[in-house]
């Protein structure tokens, strides 16, 4: 397992820290450091929606996550759209470079850039996809996602 190559490991909440101090059973120092996510801000209000909409959210502005977002439009969408032809890509974060914003052209692709209160969009999520080959910032992506949706987490590597 991969954890075993770990001098220790952090759980970002208790449920996964019992877990992990259980199977670990103290031959790995666990430390329980909450993501400190506000849940009443970033509350889901249990709606679904129609077409499926697949996100891709972090900071457009960063070469590694635009790449990561190309990469979840050129390699998982056409894959989606095969079963799916009406399913969404939405690209959300700021400063999106004109490449990305022109990718919008297609109806089923949406860069809307920065917004000021990114949680309605996160909520109507079906999938939050994860490709992430940066350093910072994935952690609380997912847990932004998964307090305002219903939406399943895919993560993947190239």
């Amino acid at each position: 397992r991969a954890w075993e190559a770990f001098d220790a490991i952090i759980a970002i909440n208790e449920a996964e820290a019992v877990e992990l101090r259980a199977m670990f059973n103290g031959a790995v120092p666990i430390f329980y450091t909450p993501m400190g996510v506000d849940m009443d801000y970033w509350s889901w209000d249990g709606g679904t929606f129609d077409p499926p909409r697949l996100v891709y959210y972090g900071g457009l502005g960063n070469p590694a996550n635009q790449a990561d977002a190309i990469l979840c439009l050129e390699r998982v969408m056409p894959r989606i759209w095969c079963d799916e032809p009406r399913a969404e890509f939405w690209m959300l974060g700021g400063n999106p470079p004109e490449k990305l914003l022109s990718l919008a052209g297609d109806p089923r692709i949406h860069v809307p850039g920065f917004v000021e209160d990114i949680r309605p969009l996160l909520g109507r999520a079906t999938i939050m996809l994860c490709h992430f080959t940066g350093r910072f910032g994935f952690r609380s992506r997912y847990e932004n996602g998964r307090c305002v949706s219903s939406s399943d987490l895919l993560k993947f590597t190239s």
